[in-house]
């Protein structure tokens, strides 16, 4: 008998690794503070992770202030990118070096708080199986900002959209 039916998708357990890739350019002063935060999120979960800054040809000490992090935690890994190629090319130059099953990534580090808080929730969507179907609950979100802070720049929108998927090999 031919069932044309779909096979239900492999169940995930929830320890599949994270991979977060966060985009920079000209952005020193907020790498640190970044780290920090995504660090304590991430040591939180119960699930390895990496973090991967890419560099877009920063000409401050983005990448000085990238590299230090990277000294410090394993789970850092930076990529510096010989020119400014534009966000895209960054986002794609770290998911073509990410190892993990999830990817995380930040359009920014402007929306570092709001990025930084929405993992979990990602996470936990991506993860999530309804009991009767074995379907995961999501296989891509997309997120951004519904209420316009007071101060808000062009690059600020630019930063808001944070996008969690799973990596398909």
């Amino acid at each position: 008998m031919n069932d044309s039916r779909p096979s239900a998708p492999p169940s995930r357990a929830g320890n599949e690794k994270l991979s977060i890739i966060v985009p920079t350019y000209n952005e020193e002063g907020s790498v640190a503070e970044l780290c920090d935060r995504l660090l304590a999120t991430l040591d939180g979960l119960a699930a390895p992770f990496e973090i991967i800054l890419v560099n877009d040809g920063s000409k401050d000490g983005t990448l000085a202030a990238m590299r230090a992090e990277a000294a410090r935690r394993r789970e850092i890994k930076v990529i510096a990118l010989k020119r400014n190629s534009g966000q895209t090319a960054a986002l794609m130059c770290g998911i073509d070096h990410s190892s993990g099953d999830i990817i995380i990534s930040a359009q920014s580090l402007n929306d570092a708080t709001g990025f930084v808080t929405s993992i979990r929730a990602y996470v936990r969507a991506l993860t999530t199986y309804p009991s009767r179907s074995g379907a995961p609950a999501a296989e891509a979100l997309l997120g951004w900002l519904l209420k316009k802070p007071e101060r808000f720049a062009r690059e600020d929108a630019l930063a808001l959209a944070g996008l969690a998927t799973l990596k398909l090999r």
